[in-house]
């Protein structure tokens, strides 16, 4: 069941929970789209009807994000954040533990063979049928057919991606917009320590690390509340 959030249809629902729907996901040989809203994401999608179609259409949308989370919970829906970066990677674990190939697409300059390097050492089941940092590179995802997608292109570019090219990968079951995760999993960005993640402070990480994130941090913790508190 989806709760909205400014028009923005979200997945109350915990990390365990994820999991699990995203293993009836891979059973029942459809193909799926998994997404991780923010409230920066909920707030690009307020003005962008693609974007927010794209979202409110998927299997699967859980809330990354305290402030998602509050605004959830601001409606009695109680949930937990779950963070697109171990949306990943608990989904790596599955595929380890089921077989199913991944493909990780995008990213910066070497961080998508740096993570996939990194994942096979964490769990050195895990078939990762191949990587690319060329988003044009249809023919090498099709080739080498993996039953899972990570696209990290950023939003709302990586959400466009899917939609338009999903159809053509038939081997893919889900596909999932991952951000900047390869980042984080290549080693290339420190994640925040766990206490700061525990408060809800990994936004405040993330602007020391990138201050030229500072808009679209803005966005999620000053006009985002703004607009819930609105709505």
């Amino acid at each position: 069941m989806k709760t909205f959030v400014l028009g923005v249809a979200v997945n109350a629902i915990t990390r365990s929970q994820a999991l699990d729907r995203v293993r009836q996901l891979l059973a029942d040989g459809s193909q799926h789209v998994v997404i991780t809203p923010n409230p920066e994401i909920v707030m690009a999608a307020r003005r962008d009807l693609r974007l927010r179609a794209i979202i409110n259409s998927a299997s699967l949308a859980a809330p990354d994000g305290v402030g998602l989370v509050w605004a959830l919970r601001r409606r009695g829906v109680e949930a937990e954040r779950v963070p697109g970066v171990e949306v990943m990677t608990d989904i790596c674990e599955l595929a380890a533990a089921l077989k199913k190939r991944v493909f990780l697409l995008g990213g910066k300059r070497g961080a998508a063979e740096r993570t996939a390097t990194r994942l096979r050492k964490q769990w050195p089941a895990l078939s990762v049928a191949g990587w690319s940092e060329n988003a044009d590179d249809i023919e090498a995802i099709r080739r080498t057919r993996p039953d899972i997608l990570f696209v990290a292109l950023g939003t709302p570019k990586q959400e466009y991606w899917i939609e338009t090219h999903l159809t053509e990968l038939p081997s893919v079951k889900i596909a999932l917009g991952v951000g900047g995760a390869f980042d984080i999993l290549s080693g290339q960005l420190p994640r925040a320590p766990g206490w700061l993640r525990r408060l809800g402070l990994e936004w405040l990480w993330r602007l020391i690390l990138e201050p030229s994130r500072f808009a679209r941090i803005f966005n999620a913790v000053v006009r985002f509340p703004f607009a819930i508190w609105r709505a």
